[in-house]
């Protein structure tokens, strides 16, 4: 029973790998914004601040790792790659807001039709439910700077 649990886990593992690269994240550089309200990035409650935004190098594209520049708060982010239409004018961050509860939710860089997306937390979808809330939401958006990794 564990073998054949086993093989499909190798398997799974092994597709991973070859996972073309638009479907991983796409941001590269280090993105840095003040975020001036608390807000979740995946299930973490995070406080007002200057953050750094980065894919580890071993995340094969797929993580991005959200830090405080003082250090005091960190996460790490499942992404997904995401695509635009033209190229975006500046680096920003974009949020989910449903009233005072802001949710991460896009992550772009400047000059690139690329950028990474989280999916939608359990806390999010649960606070959709509470206020009857759909699909739609607002958003905010807190510009950002970009540099190269």
């Amino acid at each position: 029973m564990k073998k054949p649990f086993l093989v499909l886990s190798a398997l799974v593992g092994l597709l991973g790998l070859l996972v073309p690269r638009a479907a991983r994240a796409q941001v590269d550089a280090i993105i840095e914004a003040d975020i001036p309200f608390a807000f979740h990035a995946g299930e973490a409650q995070m406080p007002p601040g200057r953050y750094r935004l980065y894919s580890p190098e071993d995340a094969y594209g797929r993580v991005m790792e959200i830090r405080s520049v003082e250090g005091s708060q960190a996460a790490l982010l499942e992404v997904f790659g995401t695509q635009a239409r033209n190229p975006a004018s500046d680096s920003e961050l974009v949020f989910h807001k449903y009233g005072d509860n802001y949710f991460l939710w896009r992550i772009v860089e400047s000059g690139s039709v690329t950028g990474d997306q989280v999916p939608v937390s359990r806390s999010e979808r649960s606070l959709r439910q509470e206020l009857s809330i759909g699909e739609r939401q607002a958003e905010a958006r807190v510009p950002a700077r970009s540099r190269a990794s």
